[in-house]
């Protein structure tokens, strides 16, 4: 099934701009959520944060600019107008999940896919 992705990582944490930069058994907190979508091969993947300098993103990847005054609802709101009004259903994660893998989001993409009105969004 082809679909997108959009990550909010642009939360504050402490000493950290950006929570999604907070260090995570070596790699910066947002790197487990953007593995465990990889896993799942979506079409293109938005995070809504703020670049790392030490973590690569693959070429159908990009980076959004947090809005921390809106909070998360104008940095998803954002990042969705980056998928260029692709048709295809999109998967939120947030960036702060640091145990999840793709098989954690297998059986929520599953059941989306047996409620076609969850696939969808409008703006």
């Amino acid at each position: 099934m082809k679909f997108n992705a959009v990550i909010l990582a642009g939360g504050r944490l402490g000493e950290y701009a950006q929570k999604g930069h907070a260090p995570f058994r070596g790699r910066p907190l947002m790197a487990n959520a953007i593995s465990a979508v990889r896993e799942l091969g979506p079409s293109q993947i938005v995070v809504a944060a703020a670049p790392h300098p030490h973590f690569a993103m693959n070429a159908n990847e990009c980076y959004v600019p947090p809005s921390p005054k809106n909070g998360a609802w104008l940095s998803a709101y954002t990042a969705l107008n980056q998928l260029n009004d692709s048709p295809d259903p999109v998967l939120l994660v947030t960036g702060d999940l640091p145990f999840v893998t793709g098989v954690h989001l297998i059986p929520l993409m599953e059941a989306a896919c047996h409620r076609p009105d969850f696939l969808h969004y409008g703006l």
